[in-house]
């Protein structure tokens, strides 16, 4: 490889361990706001809200892993997983809800549920792509004589 590689090489991977920690942050548990509205609506804000706060270092790290090793077939494959996991609600929200009306409960769940999975998918997706934009950019740096 050429110096102009490894500086390639050196940037893109600086480029992606910056970009890892605003992934991999998982922001401390803000309170729940109190719920002055019990209606359907509001209960799939309230869990959109919590699916926000999750971290999602994991999803990231896997698409980035997979683009790397596999390509783009490997970005579909973790992009598939991401968003067949099971996006159940936290065992202190379940309960939390274990109170409060069944509708709004039911829709609170819908909710965390879609945006979780939603968020998965994207992170995933974002790894994946950047993983085999590596891959891509070594091959190319690797294969191309001076």
């Amino acid at each position: 490889m050429t110096i102009a590689a490894f500086t390639w090489t050196g940037a893109v991977c600086a480029t992606l361990v910056a970009a890892m920690p605003a992934y991999a942050q998982d922001p401390a548990p803000a309170t729940q706001p109190v719920v002055t509205d019990s209606s359907a609506a509001a209960a799939v804000l309230h869990g959109r809200a919590l699916a926000e706060r999750r971290g999602m270092g994991g999803r990231f790290a896997g698409g980035f892993a997979s683009g790397i090793l596999l390509g783009l077939i490997g970005t579909g494959i973790t992009y598939a997983i991401a968003g067949s996991d099971d996006a159940s609600l936290p065992a202190m929200e379940a309960a939390r809800l274990s109170t409060a009306n069944p509708s709004y409960s039911l829709a609170y769940q819908q909710g965390y549920s879609e945006r979780l999975k939603s968020r998965r998918r994207s992170s995933a997706l974002t790894g994946g792509l950047l993983g085999t934009l590596t891959f891509v950019v070594i091959y190319v740096s690797a294969t191309s004589g001076n």
